[in-house]
């Protein structure tokens, strides 16, 4: 719902509400907005119409006959990485053959005070995995030099991305790259 990518758990659930009454495949979001969210499922309704008050300000008034300015959206070219191009990025590319000498040899780097970095090839595709004691690994995929401006422009510049501030955009990165 927020524009990351991830996996969730799938529960059969029992919903009775106005607008949707039946059991259905629900996703189980880690930190979930609302307690549910109906989408395009066959049986909904749009629920009962809602009394709308409004009132029209003197600039409404005053533009409603002016042609609307367009959304202006990036247009996000050459997204379209396989996973045969993501290996051969990886492996042509100058930047990551130190790290995949790492994976080879198996060795874990130190980061910071107590956590280790380990460099991993899983169907083609490096990896680094990051561990600290006591939490879940974080495994991300190792992005080639090639393809680093696109994660990026992904990242931070797409209608679902917000346009977040530097810290949530490398937040938003660092959780899978």
């Amino acid at each position: 719902m927020d524009g990351s990518i991830g996996r969730a758990e799938v529960a059969l659930v029992d919903v009775k509400s106005s607008v949707f009454t039946g059991k259905i495949k629900c996703l189980c979001l880690k930190s979930q907005t609302c307690d549910l969210v109906i989408g395009n499922i066959p049986g909904a309704s749009l629920g009962p119409t809602p009394e709308v008050v409004a009132v029209t300000t003197r600039v409404q008034a005053k533009t409603k006959d002016k042609p609307k300015k367009p959304l202006i959206v990036p247009v996000l070219k050459n997204l379209q990485v396989s996973t045969v191009d993501l290996q051969h990025f990886q492996r042509e590319g100058a930047d990551l053959q130190k790290y995949f000498e790492l994976a080879n040899a198996q060795k874990f780097v130190k980061s910071g005070k107590v956590a280790t970095v380990r460099y991993q090839v899983s169907r083609g595709i490096l990896y680094r995995v990051f561990q600290v004691p006591g939490r879940p690994d974080v495994k991300q995929v190792m992005v080639p030099k090639e393809l680093r401006q696109i994660v990026l422009v992904l990242a931070h510049d797409s209608v679902m991305s917000g346009h977040e501030d530097i810290n949530k955009t490398t937040d938003r990165v660092m959780s899978n790259f």
